[in-house]
């Protein structure tokens, strides 16, 4: 049985880094879309940790306990998360004029996804069970709240295909209690542009006692910790305040600080334009209330022709003990992922090709490393206008002219790149 079946309401239950070059390098090998799979969950295990991921981008919820879904062998008395997933918003013409509209992968009051499976998560576990990988769509009405028709007549679907690679972190990694989820949205509509698409990672945490998840669901609090564009949000239990707990990073492919917008069962927004607005108008927000917390962490929108994705990867970490050192080591190990997972690689190839910085983060030159710095290179925005900018024989690009926004340079032997501006 899954959730959307069952038509339950969600009762408030629930190594060194190398290998993450594994990770990236699992997107850029081409997993693409096959026959549609039912749905299902499946556990992913390390020697420490375990975490129930999906094939219709539900992450951290027992599906079919409808519980629980993060186990941690440090704090085996506790249970840390009961759903989560992403909400992509966007623009359409619909009926002649520009409307918002929000499609869900997890919604918090109801746990349902809104999507459909394109292939079979248990297929394409990899690394001994440690690592996921789904691709999914919203292409089936029949998934969504609400009549096909009426979702039809507001325009869905929009035409997305998503990826989702979710990899644990073993106990004697640098990383270690740590769930990374990457997530690669792209506008598969053969025509239609999405104005001012914007993904955010909403997640609904369940941080206390396992035998009694449904007390523990409705005791959490939020502390923000910021450091310069690096936001963490910890998700703390009124009644153990001292922990452990879970945090929430995301690391969005446009740069700058992500917002953190809270929700709870009466200020949860219920339809596409409200949706819309408190992903993309929300604050960095906090709350030392106890209560029955979820949240939204939301980058930056910017127009999404056909072809072109948006990528957000999704930091979950573990911790035992609340105190102003581990705060610092959560802050240090976001910033180091985010060092790693904004390197770009090419999609017609499954040949590393890394451009450095990137994000630039300020910097006026880029490097594209090898085989695509042979090639005679030509770079050009998202809107595909060619970008005339000076290129030396090291492979190193002026690009102080350019401004904040997303990039492809493309070399004559084929290999194509992204690379993000930030100012």
């Amino acid at each position: 049985m899954f959730v959307k079946e069952m038509g339950m309401k969600n009762s408030r239950v629930v190594s060194v880094l190398v290998g993450l070059g594994t990770f990236l390098g699992m997107f850029h090998a081409g997993y693409r879309v096959s026959a549609q799979a039912a749905r299902e969950g499946v556990w992913l295990e390390v020697n420490n940790l375990r975490c129930v991921m999906t094939n219709y981008g539900v992450l951290g919820q027992n599906v079919q306990k409808i519980s629980h879904g993060v186990l941690w062998d440090t704090a085996p008395d506790y249970s840390f998360l009961l759903g989560s997933g992403i909400w992509v918003g966007a623009g359409i013409m619909n009926g002649g004029e520009l409307r918002r509209r929000v499609f869900m992968t997890y919604d918090p009051l109801s746990a349902s996804s809104w999507a459909q499976p394109s292939t079979n998560v248990t297929t394409t576990l990899v690394s001994n069970n440690a690592t996921g990988v789904a691709h999914f769509n919203d292409a089936d009405l029949e998934q969504y709240d609400g009549s096909a028709s009426q979702r039809a007549a507001q325009g869905f679907p929009l035409g997305l295909s998503i990826q989702q690679i979710v990899w644990l972190q073993q106990l004697t990694a640098p990383l270690q209690n740590t769930i990374l989820s990457r997530y690669v949205v792209k506008n598969v509509h053969p025509e239609r542009t999405l104005q001012d698409a914007v993904v955010a990672f909403v997640v609904d945490p369940d941080v206390g006692l396992a035998s009694n998840p449904q007390v523990a669901a409705m005791d959490d609090s939020v502390k923000i910790l910021i450091r310069g564009t690096t936001a963490v949000a910890k998700v703390l239990s009124t009644a153990n305040p001292t922990g452990p707990f879970i945090s929430v990073a995301t690391i969005h492919e446009g740069g700058g600080t992500p917002t953190i917008t809270l929700f709870d069962a009466q200020t949860m927004p219920s339809e596409n334009a409200a949706r819309y607005e408190a992903i993309t108008t929300g604050q960095l927000q906090e709350s030392t209330e106890r209560g029955d917390v979820f949240f939204a962490l939301a980058g930056p929108s910017r127009d999404v022709i056909p072809g072109d994705s948006i990528i957000v990867n999704v930091v979950l970490l573990l911790s035992e003990v609340d105190s102003p050192e581990n705060d610092a080591r959560l802050l240090d190990l976001v910033d180091y992922i985010k060092g790693q997972v904004t390197s770009v690689s090419t999609e017609s190839s499954p040949t590393t090709t890394q451009i450095y910085p990137n994000p630039t983060c300020g910097s006026d030159y880029i490097v594209v490393g090898s085989p695509m710095a042979s090639g005679r290179l030509q770079l050009c925005d998202v809107h595909g206008v060619v970008r005339t900018v000076p290129q030396d024989v090291s492979g190193r690009i002026y690009i102080g002219d350019l401004s904040t926004g997303v990039y492809w340079i493309t070399s004559s032997n084929g290999l194509r790149g992204r690379f993000v501006v930030t100012r």
